[in-house]
């Protein structure tokens, strides 16, 4: 299991999975107790196109977000080129729970779900999210092909069913 915990990020360093078809998988991360402040990016999964394997068993709780651009995001769909196939396969995304994470979005779009048309992305749980755009800012939810639950959370997830 990877643990990363009490951490106050002003920057993020990630990593691109699964692209040009190789195998890549990852699983049973949990990242718990961090401040995200001014970031171009919070708790995302972002999966090229073109690979096979999974991202499973994935949880964030206790985060904060300060001012963050993109504070949500699964994307299944990512190519910085957009010259893909958007068809193709995908890794499976799976078991992500985001647990007690609050704060503010400088964009509007703050929690985006872009799960693609094969393998989708299942049991993805929002618990307790609450992300307000910046000053009295409103926020949304886009999602395609996410299916999971979300309990007291705002914004509202269209695509994840409420408990």
């Amino acid at each position: 299991m990877v643990v990363a915990s009490s951490i106050y990020l002003v920057f993020f360093v990630g990593q691109v999975m699964a692209s040009g078809g190789s195998l890549n998988t990852i699983e049973e991360v949990y990242v718990k107790d961090c401040t995200f402040n001014g970031t171009s990016n919070g708790a995302i999964i972002k999966t090229w196109p073109g690979g096979r394997g999974y991202a499973r068993n994935i949880i964030y709780e206790n985060i904060k977000f300060i001012g963050v651009k993109n504070p949500l995001i699964i994307d299944q769909s990512y190519h910085p080129l957009d010259n893909y196939d958007n068809g193709s396969e995908t890794l499976k995304v799976s078991n992500v729970t985001y647990k007690n994470i609050w704060g503010t979005s400088i964009s509007k779009d703050a929690i985006q779900l872009n799960c693609g048309p094969k393998a989708g992305c299942t049991n993805i749980v929002l618990n307790h999210v609450n992300i307000r755009g910046v000053g009295k800012g409103k926020t949304f939810a886009t999602c395609t092909n996410a299916h999971g639950t979300s309990s007291s959370s705002s914004p509202n997830v269209p695509c994840l069913s409420g408990k």
